[in-house]
């Protein structure tokens, strides 16, 4: 295992400080209109939410208050939604539930959203068994592929005076 050190020293501090206004008027301006549009969104979620009352079917709930309604890919717990992005709450949320049951608003990548589980599918160990040597070898190929780039990154950075890579004539870009 290669270790490398690094010696910091300290060479200035600067006293903490407000900037003018006018420095940070942007941003603040831009901050404070993201927060606006994002309350409207979960105020709107929250409305429709509360529009469904007793109803069990989400597509009919949500053509009557025009809203389009999208069916995800299956996804695992933790892992990417179509259409939402990754939410770990989401489907933290989606694992706990029962089927038919509705949900929301939570917030996803693209903003809030009121769902409704459709399907849910256990743990299957005759489908895993048949998958298990192709997992693990996906698995492995990864880490292989991780561990050569990571190696690789360090190599080129020890040694940055010494290499030269023809870009050209391997065909990629350096990163």
């Amino acid at each position: 295992m290669l270790q490398d050190y690094a010696v910091v020293q300290l060479l200035e501090t600067k006293p903490s400080e407000i900037p003018p206004y006018e420095k940070v008027e942007a941003k603040a301006t831009q901050k404070a209109r993201q927060q606006k549009l994002e309350q409207l969104s979960k105020d709107k979620a929250q409305k429709f939410l509360e529009s469904i009352g007793a109803a069990t079917d989400l597509k009919a709930v949500a053509e009557k208050a025009k809203l389009i309604l999208k069916t995800s890919d299956p996804f695992t717990k933790g892992g990417y939604i179509s259409d939402i992005g990754s939410s770990p709450e989401i489907s933290g949320k989606a694992f706990g539930m029962k089927v038919g049951e509705i949900a929301g608003p939570l917030k996803g990548e693209q903003g809030y959203v009121v769902f409704q589980l459709k399907e849910k599918k256990e743990f299957d160990p005759a489908e895993f068994a048949k998958q298990k040597e192709q997992i693990r070898r996906q698995l492995l190929d990864e880490k292989e592929n991780n561990f050569f780039q990571a190696y690789r990154g360090m190599l080129r950075d020890k040694y940055k005076e010494e290499i030269w890579i023809n870009q050209d004539a391997i065909g990629i870009k350096e990163t």
